[in-house]
């Protein structure tokens, strides 16, 4: 058990409140469960009163928020004509190494524009 207390000290932790604990449970044996239970109830309580979690459900619904917006604007461009008439073209010239990704992503984009 102690290379793995020596392994966490290496790891830094996410939560600044939580210092990792290292326990051990065997299946086969049926022993370490509860303890093991304990710890992870004793974080989630740490957790709960440092406001840990509230604050990673908040930042995971604006990271949600704009997942949606990115896959919106995806959808939308990729279903505008004058970007399907060429997004073809762009993929072949990247593919054959004729056209720079970045290149073929601004035409890409251009195109949109040009017709919004």
């Amino acid at each position: 058990m102690s290379e793995y207390r020596t392994a966490l000290n290496l790891i830094k932790p996410k939560a600044s409140f939580w210092m990792p604990k290292v326990r051990t449970c065997s299946s086969r044996e049926g022993t370490g469960f509860d303890e093991i239970w304990n710890v992870m109830s004793e974080f989630l309580a740490a957790s709960e009163n440092e406001g840990h979690l509230d604050r990673r459900r908040s930042n995971q619904r604006v990271s949600w928020m704009w997942k949606m917006v990115e896959e919106e604007l995806f959808s939308r461009l990729t279903r505008a004509p004058q970007v399907r008439d060429i997004v073809h073209d762009m993929e072949r010239q990247v593919l054959q190494d004729r056209l720079l990704p970045h290149h073929g992503a601004e035409q890409i984009l251009d195109a949109y524009e040009r017709h919004s």
